[in-house]
């Protein structure tokens, strides 16, 4: 995890790389990506030894130390909070540009195991962003993971009716 000031500069700057810069084509002024959440999170990180530069990390909150977060903005999840065992949410991920071959998420995953594995991790979860807007295709890919016995209504979660779309 990231544990200087330096190594978090550097997660936020990739971060606003990746999402403000590449994603949106935008730069906001202090040229980082930050928000509420990344004060009372761990930031796994992989640093590529050559240049000493953060290259990858993925923002964790693990409910041992926090009772807030972020996808609670977006989603009703109190009855998956209400569940007994640790919860662990994953957000923010990503990997510099020239370092997608597969290897470093495949590293940030290990990173997510061992940390699930010292934090004894029932639930994981977070929001996961679908690149598009067309309501026909987000309800095809709701019914393929619906289908493969990938969604379950075990824990009532839904959207906040601010991002409903029906």
């Amino acid at each position: 995890t990231a544990d200087s000031p330096f190594e978090l500069r550097q997660v936020l700057k990739l971060r606003h790389d990746i999402f403000f810069k590449e994603l949106q084509g935008k730069e906001n002024e202090n040229q980082i990506d930050i928000d509420e959440f990344d004060s009372i999170c761990d930031h796994l990180i992989i640093i590529d030894k050559k240049s000493s530069q953060v290259i990858g990390t993925y923002r964790v909150i693990s409910s041992l130390f926090s009772d807030k977060f972020y996808s609670q903005g977006e989603f009703q999840i109190n009855e998956l909070l209400r569940a007994p065992g640790n919860k662990l949410e994953l957000g923010r991920a990503c990997i510099h540009k020239d370092f997608r071959n597969g290897a470093i998420i495949n590293l940030l995953w290990k990173g997510i195991f061992e940390y699930v594995k010292k934090t004894d991790t029932k639930y994981l979860f977070g929001c996961a962003s679908v690149q598009t807007v067309d309501p026909v295709l987000a309800s095809e890919i709701l019914a393929y993971l619906d289908a493969k016995g990938l969604a379950s209504d075990e824990y009532k979660i839904g959207p906040m009716e601010k991002y409903r779309s029906e």
